[in-house]
Parts: C-alpha cells; structure tokens; sequence
C-alpha cells in the first residue's frame, strides 16, 4: 500500500461527496480501487484527485458515460499533476529565510500552492478542450441525425407521391 492512503470516510471529507456515490462512480467506471488485507478499499492521492476531477465534470454537466471515455485521458493528466518539484525562487536569499519565522517553511508552501494551481489550471484547460472537443463531436452527431431524418421524410413523400400517382392512373384506366 502506498504511503498516503485514505479510508472510505477520509475520502469522503475530501472530496466532498457521500460514500455511496463514491462507490457508485467506482462501479460505473471502473475505477481499480485499492483493498486492504482485511478487504476495505483505500484510496490513493491519485483516486481522490481523480474523485474531485469527475465531480468537477459532473458540475460542467457531463453524464458519467462521457466521464468514462474521458477516464483514460484524466487519469493521465492526473498521474502528471501529482509530480510537484519545489524550490525556493532566487531572487530571496536565504537569510531573508532564516530571519523569518518559519520562512522557508512559508516559503515552500506558497511555491508548492502556486505550482498546483498552475498544474491545476493547465488541468482544467486540457479538461476544456476535451469537453469542447465532446460537445463538437455531439452536434455533428445530431446534425447527422437530423440529414438522416430528412432523407427519410424526402423518401416517405417520394414513395406516396409514387402512389398516389399509380393510384391516378387506376383510376383514369377504369373511368376510360
């Protein structure tokens, strides 16, 4: 087991949702969730991220079978935001962070927040062209459908114009 794990109830508080949708999602999506030896699921850093990815496309409006075709990308991009390097900018001197209390300890968390927000924001960004990309994709289906449903309609009248013509003719041949 990896070293940051977290239980059903520690998931639960960080991602924000219940326990029985996060179960939910995993069934329906397939996600290989980690067990203990006594068979209870932990989740890794990964799993939660990926949680709080589908519930962010779950606001944006998508329907988890989208959310499944987007898994294998999201969890790609995951794996690539969990990578953090930190370090310390040069323009301030290590005096300056040893005369701070706790100055480089500050200082570290304020680089390692600035360094998830921006894979954060390059996360969303990559999550936008893929939702725009999916929704592309959805309208030239329904333009497709609709093309499909006007040739039928065109066929349909072609085919009773056919017979009312020979209709016509029936008729002209039994009133001559």
């Amino acid at each position: 087991m990896e070293k940051d794990t977290y239980l059903i109830s520690e998931a639960e508080k960080l991602t924000g949702e219940k326990a029985h949708v996060l179960r939910y999602w995993e069934e329906e999506l397939g996600l290989p969730i980690g067990r203990n030896p006594m068979g209870h699921r932990y989740y890794t850093t990964q799993d939660i991220q990926i949680f709080l990815n589908i519930k962010e496309l779950k606001k944006k409006g998508l329907h988890l079978k989208a959310i499944r075709d987007l898994l294998p990308k999201l969890r790609e991009a995951t794996a690539k935001t969990e990578v953090l390097t930190v370090s310390v900018p040069e323009e301030v001197p290590e005096i300056v962070c040893d005369l701070m209390p706790g100055g480089a300890e500050k200082m570290a968390e304020e680089v390692l927040k600035s360094a998830r927000a921006e894979q954060q924001e390059a996360f969303y960004r990559i999550l936008d062209r893929l939702i725009d990309q999916l929704l592309l994709q959805r309208k030239q289906e329904e333009r497709c459908r609709r093309v499909d449903e006007a040739i039928r309609r065109h066929q349909q009248s072609q085919r009773e114009a056919a017979a009312t013509l020979e209709q016509n003719r029936k008729r002209r041949k039994k009133n001559a």
